[in-house]
């Protein structure tokens, strides 16, 4: 019969807790490194998003700051004012300064906007006896606008198309709209806010024409 020495027992249970030890601080420090992680990927998808909703918000006022002069500044006369023409979704008359060198009052320009498919939105200002436009009357104001949809608001009653030029529509010709309402849907440049579980920013303006 062989006798253990000495000692050897309690060695060998202080190797065996020593393990276990070690087994339980390797799995405790594998979740707080997964918990880090988590934690650390949430707050730079948080950071993203905020950054691209800001961007996409900023673009979007942007474009309403523009709009908001060129329509308010819409004369009584001369009336144009049509919707969907020539590859526009909107062309007007109007006296803004935007875009009139020095910012010179009292010229009146034709002024149109559409959106190319490459979702940026365009636009054109030419003088208003004009009929033509070319490249360098053509300004990008924003990137990502992924819906840019108008209505037009008269006497009590809502469209989808405008225009002052059919002589057949008499509550149309020869007349502007007395409200437009914009709809817009944008997002940032690098196009975070296109992801799956994202959304672009929406924003829905009413605008009095001429003021």
């Amino acid at each position: 019969m062989t006798t253990p020495l000495p000692g050897a027992v309690n060695a060998a249970n202080r190797r065996a807790f020593t393990l276990i030890e070690m087994m339980v601080a390797i799995a405790l420090a594998a979740i707080i490194v997964t918990v880090v992680a988590t934690a650390f990927a949430t707050g730079t998808r948080i950071q993203k998003q905020s950054s691209a909703k800001i961007e996409a918000s900023r673009s979007a006022n942007a474009v309403l700051d523009i709009l908001l002069e060129d329509i308010r500044t819409i004369p009584a006369q001369p009336v144009l004012f049509i919707s969907d023409t020539e590859g526009l979704d909107l062309v007007f008359t109007t006296m803004t300064t935007f875009g009139v060198p020095d910012g010179v009052p009292g010229t009146a320009l034709k002024v149109g906007y559409y959106v190319t498919e490459a979702n940026e939105l365009m636009r054109v200002s030419i003088p208003a006896g004009d009929s033509i436009y070319t490249a360098d009357d053509t300004d990008k104001l924003v990137y990502g606008m992924t819906q840019f949809e108008l209505r037009y608001y008269s006497q009590g009653q809502w469209y989808d198309n405008w225009d002052s030029t059919d002589p057949s529509n008499s509550l149309q010709f020869q007349r502007h709209p007395d409200v437009l309402e914009v709809r817009m849907r944008v997002v940032d440049y690098d196009g975070y806010l296109e992801r799956p579980g994202q959304n672009p920013v929406a924003v829905t303006r009413l605008i009095r024409v001429g003021g």
